[in-house]
């Protein structure tokens, strides 16, 4: 070792600070601190544990002896040094160690930061500034902890709704049967919808200057007629609610569109569209209360054009509460 040990310019954090020493001649009261010194004869930097007053020397005479900052240890290398870590050690090198001790996770790669204190790491944690809250199972914005069903987006202010979703097949006509290409620019179409029934009906998928779908590519046309689906069977006292977006093309005259929901083919409840707006899709609603007589009926969705130019339909969805 060098007979005169020249000391790093920055503490570097590999050990502990000791206790206070007695005042020296001076009057001025002395302490100790663990630096790591790098060592000629070790090749790697050892401890020390000296006097801070004789920690002062101008680095720039000796550039090996300095790291640039105070280093810490890093157990799990992610680049943030274990929050409070002292050793007994010094870095032979830098890989280990990080030039700050925030990480409070310091056996977890993934988490350093745990901003709420709520001992969840931030990246992990849904509410990093609510220490209340840490998870949200069904994705709605409300904490587990404070969310009367944190398994249902669906829930209401009374409480758990148990609302459903109820299965459609191929609700956004993104299915298809063979195309016939267009000689025209209306895309590509057929006369038919998977999963559906129709009649005067089937899918395209317009191009942007026709009509740009609510969702995907593909949207259902009606001509003159309807497209049905039958989704299952009515339990008396539920709720069943049915949402489609319907749409009117550019190159069309305005259409007047209908949505209904039937139970053993009986109208059970309707809605037909209003204010359509060229190239716009608003979702119309119809939705009914079961009642005893309905009770064990077939459930079927019919979507329908009742005049006007042609209908379009996207983004079928049906829920029961």
């Amino acid at each position: 070792m060098r007979a005169a040990l020249t000391l790093l310019s920055l503490l570097v954090a590999c050990g502990s600070p000791s206790e206070g020493l007695a005042p020296d001649a001076t009057g001025i009261a002395r302490s100790k601190a663990d630096i790591c010194h790098w060592s000629d004869d070790d090749q790697q930097y050892v401890l020390l544990n000296v006097s801070t007053r004789s920690a002062h020397f101008d680095a720039s005479k000796h550039p090996d002896d300095a790291l640039s900052g105070s280093y810490y240890p890093d157990s799990d290398g992610d680049g943030y040094g274990d929050d409070g870590a002292s050793s007994t050690t010094c870095p032979a090198g830098l890989d280990g160690w990080s030039s700050n001790n925030t990480d409070v996770f310091p056996a977890d790669a993934t988490e350093w930061a745990d901003t709420d204190g709520d001992g969840v790491g931030d990246n992990s944690d849904a509410f990093p500034d609510d220490a209340s809250e840490w998870a949200d199972t069904d994705g709605d914005g409300v904490g587990d902890n404070s969310d009367a069903c944190p398994n249902d987006a669906h829930d209401t202010d009374d409480g758990c709704a148990a609302i459903v979703d109820i299965a459609v097949v191929n609700p956004g006509f993104e299915d298809h049967n063979s195309w016939t290409a267009s000689s025209g620019h209306y895309g590509n179409w057929n006369a038919s919808v998977v999963g559906w029934t129709g009649s005067n009906s089937g899918t395209y998928n317009p191009t942007a200057n026709i009509l740009v779908p609510a969702t995907g590519a593909n949207v259902a046309w009606i001509n003159g007629g309807s497209l049905t689906q039958d989704v299952g069977t009515i339990e008396e006292g539920k709720t069943y609610t049915l949402t489609v977006s319907v749409g009117w093309r550019y190159d069309s005259g305005q259409p007047h569109n209908g949505v209904a929901l039937l139970a053993d083919g009986a109208t059970a409840a309707s809605t037909t569209s209003t204010g359509l707006s060229q190239g716009g899709w608003p979702d119309i609603t119809t939705s009914f209360t079961a009642s005893a007589a309905q009770d064990g009926a077939t459930l079927t969705i019919s979507l329908y054009k009742l005049s006007g130019g042609q209908a379009n339909f996207d983004d079928v969805s049906l829920l029961a509460e």
